[in-house]
């Protein structure tokens, strides 16, 4: 009872002390500098001395409650099994009640206090079982006493040790195996662990049934160990067939995430259990005192579980992988069979001695024929399908300490176009047009509306994409790039082959390999631009990078005027979750500000206190550096008129946008949900109304500080060019009428939208030039650059391109470009004469824009 009640007073004392004991370790942490080894090492010292004291209580009531149950005239081995069996299942209940009920309900604090009332409740428990145990007077626990540590007691321990080391590693290598075909949510990972924990868990309790039937059951435990490990080679060659029957290849419903779990985790944790049981009963026999026994097993078995999930993070997968991770896991188990007592590994009877030599040959037959290779043709290439579109090739994969990444090289017509990053089964990045842009733009705007930046820090590296318009931005003095991965940012060689080109190597840049919030917690820096693109908050541990504290934390690192852009992927969130965290970025800052990237890549702006406008030079300044101004044109942003339109909403139509809604705070993580369907580009889609979001942009105190006066009439009038690309957005490129593109290949500069309505972007374009250069001739060349010189309003250049991509393919979308194009050129009636071959909305369109005569038409 006491134990319970120190348990619950500490892990919730715990939980209250932690932010004020990292603040505490600012000072040291800050004077440790770049000193990687030596931070972690603080770090490590600290959550030990804090979970110390409530885990080490925690530990202590296996022992005595073994004890008080045999004193109560229960078998040592049922007792062990069935105590160890209910509180993992309890354990179970924990794992899935705090994610899933108790900090959504309650918040962290809240659901800390809930265990402690649930410890409470023990401590209550306990108290009233400890009164009858004092009436009646407990029967001897043991008649010898407790025996020193021998032989084969110290074999039965380093057996334990080496199967809590082995689970434990499997654990580790499981999670980051499984999450090639879910979702990283800490929904998932509450789940994974859950399943863990109930094998282990039923293990125990079936376990104690098995020696309530033969009472000597546990000297089969050498069979066990085996069979645990011939359960590792089967389920990871049979898992590939378990996709299929879920009818998918990536999950992020909780159902079939917790049914592949079952089939990967539960045998091997459940034998697992009944191992540590049958080990445990062995120990009593030797030792002869039940919490003797108890305490030194779970000692045993506690220290190889952590020095199994410490070696399976930082050695096993960086430097073995997955595959060659499990097999080195499956024959642990044989080596924990092996260096048990003979007592232990032979069971009574003959058929008892059979059976345990059938598992151990099965289990040798299962290691030599584990399936090396699997890895490679299957399960690697598996995640790639949800990705493949056309002709994708794997250019590298590396499992290392925080993730599994892989580049992905989208290919057309044999030629690049871009590359696609994605770590355990999740696209998080590409260099792909579109996300260039929004990328991009993460810089482009606030250098744009900065009167002088010098300092900028960037928040997750990605493929490089916006740290790239960092360095290409010639007045920044000093950029520090953060990322928790160093393997991201060594595989960042591979979105720049060449070493000029590399952002992490301009001498401006120092990197950090650190979480982005820890940085800024322990870096006395301030900064002009702070820009953030961590991974969509679903993933597990990313919540603390979009709540009101983080958003606070980010505006205090900045210099006064500063400005701080932050991405919001509308496309992966609820329409809750995308109110909660634009609350907390707009609690964080009251000047924020919502801007369109592409699609539904949006962009929060925030500053401390700007002030301004810049100078109309200023403004201009990009678009008049040859560097920047390329990459802007290839994003579509061919002024900064064009870039100011990608306005939405300011602080005004954001807190009507999110009124009701309460921001995701540290303590309210739960205002985010681990799982269910995206909605908000459903909820949201009326924002990306060009019109209103012109007059939010007329009316805008913010822009009427921030924009210089002299592009205000210029920006108002490039939201009608912006419509076209909402429109495409919302309907789609067949649906948006011919009419649209006519207006802008005639009036106002937007090549990159003309681009975008003729199935052609900046990628495709830069692959037919290149080829186009080394004299290959496809339909695939001449139907991009025919889009590119009609972008170009070259009509002349367009029509010749059109007609020879005509003359090796026949194409109703290259037919048009042809038709238009010579119309354009002053050739209408080679154009008219097309129409007969053309699509219905192609030939009306030709027909009324251009008013062919009856004799045109004949």
């Amino acid at each position: 009872a006491g134990l319970e009640v120190a348990v619950g007073l500490c892990g919730a004392l715990v939980v209250f002390l932690l932010p004020a004991a990292g603040l505490g370790l600012v000072p040291i942490l800050r004077g440790l500098g770049h000193d990687t080894a030596g931070v972690n090492a603080v770090r490590l010292a600290a959550s030990f001395l804090l979970l110390a004291v409530p885990t080490t209580t925690m530990g202590l009531t296996l022992p005595i409650l073994t004890r008080a149950l045999v004193q109560a005239k229960v078998g040592y081995g049922e007792a062990l099994g069935a105590l160890y069996g209910w509180n993992t299942v309890g354990a179970v209940a924990g794992a899935l009640g705090v994610e899933a009920v108790l900090v959504p309900l309650f918040g962290v604090r809240g659901a800390a206090l809930f265990a402690a009332g649930l410890s409470a409740l023990a401590a209550f428990f306990a108290f009233r079982v400890s009164a009858r145990f004092e009436a009646a007077p407990p029967s001897a626990p043991s008649a010898r006493g407790t025996t020193p540590l021998g032989l084969e007691a110290w074999r039965l321990l380093l057996a334990a040790f080496l199967g809590g080391g082995v689970l434990l590693a499997l654990e580790v290598v499981w999670f980051r195996f499984l999450l090639m075909f879910c979702s990283g949510s800490s929904l998932t990972f509450a789940l994974l662990l859950a399943v863990v924990l109930l094998g282990i868990g039923l293990g125990g309790l079936l376990a104690a049934a098995w020696l309530r039937r033969r009472p000597h059951a546990h000297r089969s435990v050498a069979a066990i160990l085996c069979g645990a490990g011939l359960l590792v080679v089967s389920q990871y060659a049979g898992f590939n067939g378990i996709l299929p029957r879920l009818g998918g290849i990536y999950f992020q419903e909780p159902t079939p995430i917790a049914l592949m779990a079952l089939f990967l985790t539960l045998p091997v944790s459940l034998l697992s259990g009944i191992a540590f049981t049958f080990l445990g009963l062995s120990l009593h026999e030797r030792l002869g005192d039940e919490a003797a026994a108890t305490g030194t097993l779970a000692l045993a078995n506690t220290a190889g579980a952590m020095l199994g999930a410490l070696a399976a993070g930082f050695w096993l997968l960086p430097g073995l992988g997955m595959e060659r991770s499990f097999a080195l896991l499956a024959s642990v188990y044989g080596v924990a069979a092996l260096v048990l007592p003979p007592s232990a590994r032979t069971p009574e009877g003959a058929n008892g001695r059979w059976l345990v030599r059938g598992v151990v040959v099965a289990y040798l037959i299962f290691l030599a024929l584990f399936p090396f290779g699997f890895m490679d043709r299957v399960y690697i290439k598996t995640p790639l399908l949800k990705y493949a579109r056309g002709d994708v090739r794997l250019l590298a994969v590396r499992e290392g300490l925080t993730e599994t990444a892989l580049y992905l090289e989208q290919r057309e017509d044999a030629e690049p176009l871009y590359l696609r990053l994605v770590t355990n089964g999740f696209s998080m990045s590409s260099t792909r047009a579109d996300a260039r842009r929004y990328m991009g733009l993460y810089v482009w705007l606030p250098v744009a509306l900065h009167p002088g930046p010098k300092r900028a820090l960037l928040v997750s590296y990605g493929v490089g994409s916006t740290a790239r318009s960092l360095v290409r931005t010639r007045e920044l003095e000093a950029i520090d790039v953060v990322d928790i991965s160093r393997d991201i940012l060594d595989l960042s060689s591979i979105a720049f082959p060449d070493p000029r080109e590399q952002p992490l190597r301009d001498p401006r840049v120092s990197v950090h390999v650190e979480d982005g919030r820890a940085f800024l917690q322990t870096t006395a820096s301030r900064y002009d631009l702070i820009t953030s693109e961590p991974p969509p908050p679903r993933n597990a541990g990313v919540v603390n990078l979009y709540s009101k504290e983080y958003f606070t934390l980010l505006r205090e690192h900045l210099q006064e005027g500063g400005m701080a852009t932050y991405w919001l992927p509308m496309h992966a969130l609820r329409a809750q979750d995308a109110r909660a965290i634009m609350g907390a970025f707009c609690a964080a800052f009251p000047d924020c500000s919502l801007w369109s990237g592409t699609d539904f890549d949006w962009m929060l702006l925030g500053t401390r206190e700007a002030r301004g406008p810049v100078s109309g030079e200023r403004l201009r300044a990009q678009w008049e550096d040859p560097r920047v101004r390329d990459d802007l044109r290839a994003a579509g942003l061919e002024s900064p008129e064009r870039m100011g339109a990608l306005f939405l909403l300011d602080a005004d139509g954001l807190g009507r946008l999110v009124a009701g809604t309460l921001p995701v705070t540290d303590n309210w993580p739960g205002r985010l949900a681990s799982s269910g369907g995206a909605d908000a580009p459903t909820v949201f889609g009326s924002v990306l109304d060009a019109e209103a979001a012109r007059s939010s942009f007329a009316a805008s105190r913010l822009m009427a500080v921030l924009w210089p006066a002299a592009a205000r009439e210029g920006t108002l009038a490039a939201f009608a060019a912006q419509a076209v690309d909402y429109e495409i957005t919302a309907a789609g490129l067949d649906q948006v009428p011919r009419s649209r593109l006519h207006a802008l290949v005639t009036g106002a500069l937007a090549r990159g939208l003309v681009l975008r309505l003729l199935g052609s972007d900046a990628d495709r374009e830069r692959a037919a030039r290149a080829k186009a250069a080394r004299g290959e001739t496809t339909a695939f060349v001449h139907r991009h650059l025919a889009a590119a010189a009609l972008a170009d309003r070259d009509f002349p250049s367009a029509a010749d391109e059109a007609g020879r991509g005509l003359g090796l393919e026949e194409s109703a979308s290259l037919r048009f470009v042809y038709a238009y194009a010579l119309c354009l050129d002053g050739r209408i009636k080679d154009g008219l004469a097309e129409v007969a071959r053309l699509l219905p909305r192609d030939r009306e369109f030709l027909v009324s824009t251009f008013g062919a005569s009856a004799s045109a038409l004949r």
